[in-house]
């Protein structure tokens, strides 16, 4: 399983954007 590191980074970058 590879770390959600870039998953959570997502999430991060759509809130900034919202």
């Amino acid at each position: 399983m590879d770390t959600p590191s870039r998953y959570w980074l997502i999430i991060l970058l759509s809130r900034i954007n919202s």
